[in-house]
C-alpha cells in the first residue's frame, strides 16, 4: 500500500492549488481526479462561460460601431460550430497546463474515482493508498428538478456543448448561471425566457442591483416568468413543450435547467469516515477547513459558503500552508463578507461587501449613496441603458461596508476597490483620490 502525506481528491482549482503548495513545502502528495483537470471552473464554468459572454457581446459592439464612424455590414454571421470548436481547443490547452503544474510540483496524479475505505485509506482504480491527511475538493454537480421528461433539457454543464444555437430557449433558475446565460443567448440573438420560482432573481445581491439588472434585461427583450415552477417537458413536433404550475405552456428549441448545484460526493464513501454533511447541503468544516473527521479536510464548493473559484484557491492554499508550513499556528480566518464577485451579464455586475439589507439586518446604522447615469460610450452610440453605482457606509465612522456596480467592465474596476475596502477604507478615503477622467471608476470616488 503506497503511503503519502497528503491525498487530494479533486483536480479543480482548489485541489490543484493545495496539492501544489503542499508538495512545494515538502509533503508527498497524491491527487486523484476522475474527470478533466481544472474542475468545474475550467471545463464547464468560469472560463468557457466568460468566452461565451465575450462572443455574445460582439453583436452589441457591432451595433454601436455605426455611431463611431465604422460601417459594419448588416449581414454579419455567427458560426456557432467554429466558436465551440475553438472553445474546446482552449479548454484542452488549459487541461494540459493543469497537468504540467502538477507534474512540475512532483504531485502524483491518479486518473479515476477515489473512495474512502476508512478515514486513512483511499481506493482508486483498485489500488489502495494510506494518507496522513486527505482533502476533499470535489466541487459540485448540476442539480436536477426530477420532473417528467427532464432528459429533454440540458444542465449547466451540457449547455457548453450544444450542436447548434437555439432560436428560442427557456432558462429555469434565478442565480448566477441562469442570469448570465440569459444575457449570453440574448446577445447571440435567441429569444430568451427565464422561469424562476421566486418573485425576483439573483437572491443575495443588493436589491437595487437586482431591480436594475431586471429592468435592463427586460429592455433587451428577455422575458420573465416569476413565481412559477416548471412541472414537465414533452417533445411536440420537434420542439420541447414546457408546462408550468400556473397551467401555462410554451414551446422551445432548448430548455436549460440552471437551478443550482449540489456537492459532488456520490460514491466517495463518506459513510466509512466521520465526515458529516450539514443542513445546508455542504460538508461541515471549521475555520481551518477541518471536517468532523480529524484526518480529513474540505475546500471549495463542497464545503465553502461561497461557490467561487478564487475562494476555493484561497482555502486550498491556506490549508496546505497550515498543514505543511512553518507551524506558526492556525489558518487565518477568511473574511467571507469581503469576497468580491461578478455576474457576467450584459452589462456586468460587480459587488463586494454587505448589501443594504444585510447591513440593516445586522443593526448597523448606515448611509447609502446611489448614482445612475448613461455611460459615455453607450450614450454616444444612441443607447439609453444606465449603469448603477451604489455604496453602503457606516453612519458611525464612514467605513465602506459594501460597493455594488452595474456597467461594462465593472469586475475589472471592482478588484482594486475590493482591496481598499478589505483594508478598511472610508468614503472620505476614496474622496481624497483624484479620479481618472472620464471613467465609470471616477464616479465611485466622486459620488456624494
Amino acid at each position: 500500500m503506497e503511503k503519502c502525506d497528503y491525498f487530494v481528491i479533486g483536480g479543480g482549482s482548489g485541489g490543484v492549488r493545495s496539492a501544489r503548495i503542499a508538495s512545494q513545502l515538502g509533503a508527498k502528495v497524491i491527487l486523484a481526479e476522475k474527470g478533466d483537470l481544472g474542475g468545474t471552473c475550467v471545463n464547464v464554468g468560469c472560463i468557457p462561460k466568460k468566452l461565451f459572454s465575450y462572443a455574445a457581446g460582439f453583436k452589441r459592439e457591432f451595433k454601436m460601431a455605426a455611431n463611431y464612424g465604422w460601417l459594419i455590414d448588416d449581414k454579419q454571421t455567427f458560426n456557432w460550430t467554429s466558436f465551440i470548436a475553438h472553445k474546446n481547443k482552449e479548454i484542452s490547452r488549459l487541461n494540459n497546463i493543469y497537468q504540467k503544474i502538477l507534474d512540475t510540483a512532483n504531485v502524483k496524479v491518479l486518473r479515476g474515482a477515489a473512495k474512502f475505505l476508512s478515514n486513512e485509506v483511499i481506493s482508486v482504480a483498485g489500488k489502495e493508498y494510506l494518507a496522513k491527511h486527505t482533502l476533499i475538493a470535489t466541487g459540485g454537480v448540476a442539480r436536477k428538478l426530477n420532473i417528467p421528461n427532464e432528459g429533454l433539457s440540458v444542465n449547466s454543464d451540457q449547455i457548453f456543448y450544444l450542436d447548434k444555437l437555439p432560436n428560442k430557449i427557456l432558462i429555469v433558475g434565478g442565480g448566477y448561471i441562469a442570469t448570465e446565460f440569459a444575457s449570453i443567448f440574448n446577445g447571440f440573438g435567441a429569444e430568451v425566457h427565464i422561469s424562476y420560482r421566486k418573485n425576483i432573481y439573483l437572491q443575495g445581491f443588493d436589491m437595487d442591483i437586482r431591480l436594475k439588472i431586471q429592468e435592463i434585461m427586460k429592455g433587451q427583450g428577455i422575458k420573465f416568468r416569476y413565481n412559477t415552477n416548471l412541472k414537465s417537458l414533452a417533445m411536440v413536433d420537434g420542439l420541447i413543450k414546457a408546462s408550468f404550475d400556473d397551467h401555462s405552456q410554451d414551446v422551445y428549441d432548448k430548455v436549460l435547467l440552471a437551478v443550482g448545484r449540489d456537492i459532488n460526493i456520490e460514491g466517495l464513501g463518506l459513510a466509512n469516515t466521520l465526515v458529516k454533511v450539514g443542513p445546508n447541503g455542504k460538508i461541515i468544516v471549521d475555520q481551518n477547513m477541518a471536517t468532523t473527521d480529524d484526518k480529513i479536510f474540505a475546500v471549495g464548493d463542497v464545503s465553502s459558503p461561497l461557490d467561487l473559484t478564487p475562494v476555493a484557491i484561497k482555502e486550498g492554499m491556506h490549508l496546505a500552508n497550515r498543514l505543511f508550513g512553518d507551524g506558526k499556528g492556525k489558518l487565518e480566518k477568511i473574511n467571507y463578507d469581503q469576497v468580491p464577485s461578478a455576474v457576467f451579464t450584459h452589462p456586468n455586475i460587480a459587488t463586494v461587501g454587505l448589501s443594504e439589507d444585510e447591513a440593516r439586518a445586522r443593526g448597523i446604522k448606515i448611509k447609502v449613496y446611489r448614482s445612475n447615469f448613461v455611460p459615455m460610450k453607450i450614450g454616444f452610440a444612441g443607447d439609453k441603458e444606465e449603469c448603477l453605482i451604489k455604496m453602503v457606509t457606516s453612519a458611525k465612522d464612514d467605513k465602506i461596508l459594501g460597493l455594488h456596480l452595474i456597467g461594462d467592465d465593472t469586475p475589472e474596476i471592482m478588484q482594486g476597490f475590493a482591496v481598499a475596502i478589505s483594508l478598511g477604507a472610508t468614503k472620505d478615503d476614496l474622496a481624497k483620490v483624484v479620479g481618472i477622467h472620464p471613467t465609470l471608476a471616477e464616479e465611485v470616488v466622486t459620488m456624494n
